[in-house]
């Protein structure tokens, strides 16, 4: 099969370059064949994987107008497919776009001699770039006018460099890569912890070969200095590494194996994720061994960071065997009290193992005036999060006050985290996550306390909550059997409508409370079999996402089929209803004609409910049918017993309530109970004699 040579684009390429969806370019193939401006030929027509000249296609879409780049035939030469055919020819590649940013020249026309000094110039211990420019042999000038040609297209060396990256990962050429949400998270943790200390601390990294969470931070958060600590420069993957951040301008303050100049400052923040460049399917014990050498280096003025496996920083372990080790070696880490936050993230954030979940570690200055024993650390698990924007700033909130005192975590409301002993994480010896939470003093001031419970026993003595129903029922003269119909055929017949659920990620899912502002309801089967109260998910998500998602309306009956039939009514609507949840709602009072019998959707969920286990066709159901002039009497009937059973709910929820805030009160001395003494009677008032 011939080859693709170096000037070719598949139409892969050809897509980013149009900056439309792949299936978009395969359609103008066969649309423009024959028109007045056919789509371009392939270089090779006989090939199974078509190639096409960069020149004829980026014209093309200049003449034509398709795409969504109107710059294509200036850009054409930075998408080209055999550029990052292979890795020496991207190594040179690379090497020679960062000497353009360290000289500031331009290396056209420049002999291979000239080119070799100038990298000698400017990479004198030979860190970067020198020896993957000295591999090019003759090739260097040729080599150095293309590095020109492909900055020019891609606007600047920076972005040539990342799209021969994006080139390369395309073809499978390098794995390991971090998801972009990840990035942003780990990102924004850094920042956070870093604070506001007049650039006065370090971030050391311990991540060789991964730049992206150092160029995010120093894109998104401003300057920040930066270390490596990558143990040398001898590997490709290091050497790229640091060819890159000098390519994007960060500025780096020490570079050496062990980032030594580190020693001198006053306060460091250390980043290390797994997997990075230089090691991209690391083991367990080598992720924490890596950690625990890094605990050994703080300072109380220090923190670190790292992300990685879940299986390694919050899962259970085994102790035998290696994962013995690895139970071990985490151990000793969190007998050191630094192990400050731990947060299990959901899966998706490692872009070659998508199923693989990963997590967050935080540490600190041990807690040094909380006994041994009562040291905490905060826990979170995202394992269902979808971590949108908002999510990753209240996290980021969260880690932020975890590295407070008692006090400073006492005051803050943590949406995602709970605290637990360090001591009880210790003991179990199992997931970190699943740790029992710490009590926390839920009735800190006496007063406070007092006044909760006496606004909870006066809620319970109102008139309001004793009600009564006003219902009037009347025996029929001439009782006659229900009148039934099949679903199928209302169906058929209009009186009711069968909308199916919407397909949402379990990712896109979190529990909360569906009046918080931006949140929208969403309706699970759990919410039907279980009992579980809805889920919610952001609004905006769900609009940008879902864009042919549906919400219920007030009065939709929303069921599912197995493993047995059930229903409930949403009486409110405005719902998202995830599958295999799904729809039905009545049309028209549900009548199959003017003057018919209808349905009511109390009755109709009832009637779901009573279906056999095995009745899973849905069309197939039987349910009943309600008179004209008794429909509205029996919808309002049964909003009026759901509106008394919702307030003797709530009355038990309030009694339950009642309870908590006096046994945490006695329990941590902030109230008193005292005994109860009636109240004596007015004189001249009768009283009962004892018996």
């Amino acid at each position: 099969m011939p080859k693709m040579t170096e000037t070719d684009m598949s139409l892969a390429d050809v897509a980013r370059l149009a900056q439309v969806a792949r299936p978009v370019v395969s359609m103008w193939r066969r649309r423009y064949r024959d028109a007045d401006l056919p789509f371009p030929a392939p270089t090779d027509s006989s090939s199974s994987q078509p190639a096409f000249d960069p020149a004829e296609i980026g014209r093309w879409l200049h003449d034509t107008g398709r795409g969504n780049n109107p710059s294509a035939h200036l850009d054409a030469d930075a998408f080209r497919t055999g550029i990052a055919a292979d890795q020496s020819g991207t190594d040179a590649l690379t090497a020679l776009l960062c000497l353009k940013v360290l000289s500031g020249e331009r290396l056209s026309g420049l002999s291979n001699a000239e080119l070799l000094d100038l990298a000698d110039d400017h990479d004198p211990h030979n860190q970067s770039l020198y020896r993957e420019m000295e591999a090019t042999g003759d090739q260097l000038a040729f080599l150095a006018a293309t590095a020109d040609a492909l900055a020019d297209a891609a606007y600047s060396p920076a972005a040539a460099f990342d799209l021969l990256l994006t080139s390369e990962r395309r073809l499978g050429l390098q794995g390991g890569e971090i998801h972009r949400d990840a990035v942003s998270l780990v990102a924004a943790a850094v920042a956070a912890l870093l604070g506001s200390r007049d650039g006065s601390r370090l971030v050391v990294d311990h991540s060789p070969g991964s730049s992206d969470i150092l160029l995010k931070l120093s894109e998104g958060y401003g300057t920040v200095r930066c270390a490596l600590a990558w143990g040398g420069f001898d590997t490709a993957a290091s050497r790229r590494g640091l060819r890159r951040l000098h390519t994007h301008g960060l500025v780096l303050e020490a570079i050496d194996d062990d980032a030594g100049p580190v020693g001198q400052r006053s306060s460091a923040l250390h980043l290390a994720q797994f997997p990075h460049a230089g090691n991209q399917d690391p083991g367990d014990v080598t992720i924490l061994n890596a950690i625990d050498k890094i605990c050994l280096r703080l300072t109380d003025d220090d923190r670190a960071v790292a992300f990685g496996p879940a299986s390694a920083l919050c899962d259970a372990l085994s102790v035998e065997g290696a994962a013995g080790e690895s139970e071990a070696v985490r151990s000793a880490i969190l007998r050191t009290g630094r192990l400050r936050a731990v947060v299990r993230l959901p899966q998706g954030l490692l872009t070659s193992k998508p199923r693989q979940a990963m997590a967050l570690w935080v540490l600190g200055p041990a807690h040094a005036e909380v006994a041994l024993a009562d040291r905490w650390t905060m826990v979170s698990d995202l394992s269902g999060t979808s971590l949108s924007t908002t999510d990753i700033e209240d996290l980021i909130s969260d880690l932020a006050a975890a590295m407070g005192n008692r006090r400073s975590v006492e005051k803050h409301s943590f949406r995602f985290a709970r605290l637990v002993r360090t001591s009880s994480m210790l003991a179990a010896r199992g997931s970190l996550v699943k740790a029992r939470p710490l009590p926390r003093n839920r009735t800190a001031q006496p007063a406070d306390a007092v006044l909760h419970v006496e606004n909870l026993l006066s809620l319970l003595e109102q008139p309001e909550t004793v009600r009564s129903l006003d219902v009037q029922v009347i025996p029929t003269k001439k009782p006659e059997s229900p009148v039934e119909r099949v679903l199928g055929d209302l169906a058929d017949a209009g009186a009711v409508v069968y909308l199916p659920g919407n397909r949402i990620e379990a990712a896109d899912l979190r529990a909360g409370d569906p009046g918080s502002p931006g949140a929208v309801t969403v309706i699970t089967a759990g919410s039907l079999f279980d009992g579980e109260p809805p889920a919610v998910m952001d609004r905006f998500r769900f609009s940008a996402h879902y864009p042919a998602g549906r919400l219920t309306e007030p009065g939709d009956v929303v069921f599912c089929t197995g493993p047995r039939p059930v229903a409930l009514v949403d009486p409110d609507g405005a719902a998202v209803v995830a599958y295999p949840a799904r729809i039905l709602r009545i049309v028209g009072e549900g009548q199959t004609s003017r003057g018919q019998l209808g349905l009511v959707a109390g009755l109709l969920a009832d009637d779901i409910n009573s279906q056999p286990p095995t009745a899973r066709r849905w069309r197939s159901w039987t349910v009943r049918a309600v008179d004209v002039d008794q429909r509205d009497l029996l919808r309002r009937t049964l909003d009026a017993v759901e509106q008394e059973r919702l307030a003797a709910l709530e009355r038990v929820n309030q009694l339950t309530q009642l309870a908590t805030l006096i046994m945490d009160g006695v329990a941590s001395n902030t109230v008193t109970l005292g005994e109860h003494t009636p109240a004596a009677p007015m004189e001249g008032t009768p009283q009962c004699p004892r018996k």
